[in-house]
């Protein structure tokens, strides 16, 4: 295995109750009632601007484009203010990425967060050297479920899926559908914040506890080679 790639929000990192103040603070502003952590749970995953779309419409607004498109504007300064520390790493996540980087994997994120609270949230953790690429919701006009994010990661990192180098690691329905148009081996993280249940999600292993990564990443490698039959060794 040469390189992981890492989904972020409920992947590596706790970040609904940050996300749900960001999007109280912008409904404040126009009147509207706040979110719930729940809430906010819901709507994570699609990027911030369909977050923002769907935080609306649940609150009867449906702003032509070229109105959304300026409160867009707005919730995305809200977004790259708001402080990094409101956001928790998972257990044990900061140990994991440090320990494959001193065994010499090289590792990626992939989220459709925007990237300007992506790096602050990465640099406010002290995780910016952990990894050698950082795809987000923006880099790509594509965003995930579109697998084009991963895929240009897994470039960028020099790691062949096809070849069997490169494993991705995420919590949602939207991760499962992008590792599975990606071809790429998937390892579903179970305390994040999917919707259905867990075997109703393509994966190839799980896990729950980051204590556990190194052997259900081997279990997640090894599923995939064996149903595809082209992999090498990882």
């Amino acid at each position: 295995m040469k390189a992981v790639v890492f989904d972020l929000d409920g992947t590596l990192i706790d970040s609904v109750h940050a996300i749900a103040a960001i999007g109280s603070e912008m409904m404040g502003e126009l009147g509207l009632a706040p979110l719930s952590s729940d809430e906010a749970k819901a709507y994570v995953g699609r990027g911030a601007k369909r977050f923002l779309e769907r935080a609306l419409e649940a609150r009867n607004q449906t702003p032509k484009e070229e109105e959304l498109d300026t409160l867009y504007g707005r919730f995305q300064i809200l977004y790259a203010d708001a402080p990094a520390r409101a956001n928790t790493p998972f257990p044990r996540a900061e140990a994991t990425l440090a320990a494959l980087t001193d065994r010499g994997v090289r590792l990626g994120l992939c989220t459709n967060k925007p990237e300007a609270p992506t790096l602050k949230v990465v640099d406010g953790l002290g995780w910016r050297g952990y990894f050698d690429v950082v795809v987000a919701g923006d880099t790509y006009a594509e965003k995930k479920p579109d697998p084009l994010p991963l895929l240009r990661c897994a470039e960028r990192l020099g790691a062949s899926i096809p070849g069997g180098e490169l494993l991705y690691v995420g919590d949602s329905e939207v991760d499962a559908e992008t590792a599975d148009s990606a071809n790429a081996p998937f390892l579903l993280f179970t305390e994040g914040y999917r919707h259905v249940a867990v075997d109703d999600m393509p994966h190839d292993a799980r896990f729950s506890d980051f204590g556990d990564f190194d052997a259900a990443a081997a279990k997640a490698m090894t599923a995939k080679r064996t149903a595809a039959g082209v992999y090498g060794a990882s």
